[in-house]
């Protein structure tokens, strides 16, 4: 269900850079009022409206170089939900509501709490008075308010510093929250998985695909294309899926049927297109279209809300969470596959769209593309236990003497080492691809 329009224009009238701290959190005690009050009878609306929320908060305030203030946000931000979370107006709204509505409420607000302490505590003499734990103890302050014992409906695992992972599953028949890094169901599963920036600029770019692409292909699981142009002429469109992303929109991605080899020798692959109508910044996932991999869903992580009318959000990420079929495989064993391409001049929004990713995946991830700023200048992941960056083995950008390491990726959910991405050699881009193998233990 998409975001509640009203709670949509508050947030954006009110919530605006440079709010000094009490008038920030005036506003956003009224908006959390607005959303427990829609949650019994819109939860779907209630759910999307506080993602926007979320947003719009990491996209003002969660930056490297704020610390001191995400430091005072985490303080307050404590302080007003445990106030909230004993108050019947915020209590009832999740009692009328059924469980798992509830809860998912309740996640979105615990994994802001938990970016802003975290970041928080880097600032000058944050320690003194900030609690990793806190976020936590809040939270099952309301579980045990309105649903009993929180230990009956949170599940733990790991320690503070993996509980920005949380997700909700099914046990003994009733939604529990799971908390931490859960290992185990992921053992053995191993991906070959690839990522190029194709410089698809123009719908003439069918020899790349058969070109270099194919080639990529052949040797993957999947492939990860920004500047993906057109899909080729040679692929048949299987059907339109309607994936709504974070916020409850709706995004149109198309799956493709690709034949690229000869009556002699079929090759077949699924091609997964996002059209944001720019060509330049349309994204694209290959894949084998044989008993390898099954993937299980195709999503959708937006970089914003549009505005009615108004062309697609330019920079989403393009995801499909995958399942290997494989000698042990296991139904639990799912990993989610994203593509991204971050805006030029720095990936000023890699951090937040990172998060957005983090906050709407339930599986291990991977983040593979385009990020448009160089590992070496810094980790750039906020916080920094999100995720890990796994660099290219080289400098990938331009891609004849490369000077600067644009293309890699961002792992959350393996514990082994990996090992850095081989690049490829020059071909008809700007930016050379490269290839990974990640293991999940």
């Amino acid at each position: 269900m998409p975001v509640d329009n009203s709670i949509r224009s508050y947030i954006d009238s009110h919530l605006i850079v440079g709010l000094a701290d009490d008038l920030f959190f005036n506003e956003l005690e009224v908006i959390l009022g607005d959303i427990f009050e829609l949650l019994p009878t819109a939860p779907g609306n209630a759910r999307d409206s506080a993602s926007y929320l979320a947003y719009v908060i990491s996209r003002q305030y969660m930056r490297s170089g704020n610390h001191g203030q995400q430091s005072r946000f985490a303080q307050r931000m404590g302080e007003l939900l445990r106030r909230l979370y004993h108050e019947p107006a915020f209590i009832a709204p999740l009692g009328r509501a059924p469980a798992r509505d509830g809860f998912a409420l309740l996640l979105v607000l615990y994994r802001v709490h938990y970016v802003l302490t975290m970041n928080g505590l880097l600032a000058e003499g944050a320690p003194l008075r900030l609690d990793a734990g806190e976020p936590l103890r809040v939270l099952q302050i309301i579980v045990g308010s309105v649903y009993g014992p929180w230990h009956a409906h949170i599940r733990l695992q790991g320690g503070l510093r993996d509980y920005y992972h949380c997700r909700i599953r099914e046990h003994a028949g009733s939604p529990q929250m799971e908390i931490g890094r859960f290992r185990g169901a992921l053992a053995g599963l191993e991906l070959r998985l690839a990522t190029w920036n194709m410089q698809g600029t123009s719908a003439t770019s069918e020899s790349k695909w058969r070109t270099r692409l194919l080639q990529l292909a052949r040797v993957n699981d999947l492939v990860a294309v920004q500047e993906a142009g057109t899909p080729p002429a040679s692929a048949q469109l299987v059907t339109r899926l309607d994936v709504p992303d974070q916020f409850g929109t709706v995004q149109v991605v198309e799956q493709y049927l690709w034949q690229a080899g000869t009556l002699a020798r079929p090759e077949a692959y699924q091609v997964y297109f996002l059209d944001v109508q720019r060509l330049r910044v349309n994204l694209a996932l290959v894949l084998r279209a044989d008993v390898r991999v099954d993937v299980r869903e195709v999503l959708v992580i937006a970089d914003g809300v549009v505005e009615s009318g108004s062309l697609p959000v330019a920079r989403p990420a393009l995801g499909v969470r995958l399942r290997r079929r494989a000698a042990g495989a296991t139904a639990g064993e799912e990993v989610t596959v994203y593509n991204f391409h971050a805006l030029s001049g720095g990936g000023s929004n890699a951090p937040r769209m990172l998060r957005e990713v983090s906050w709407h995946t339930d599986t291990p991830y991977v983040l593979l593309g385009d990020f448009n700023r160089d590992p070496a200048q810094g980790n750039w992941i906020s916080p920094q236990d999100l995720a890990r960056i796994e660099p290219a083995g080289d400098n990938t950008h331009p891609s004849t003497g490369a000077l600067t390491m644009l293309d890699y990726a961002v792992v959350n959910g393996s514990t082994e080492p990996i090992t850095p991405g081989v690049v490829d050699v020059p071909g008809p881009s700007d930016h050379l691809p490269v290839s990974y193998v990640i293991r999940f233990s």
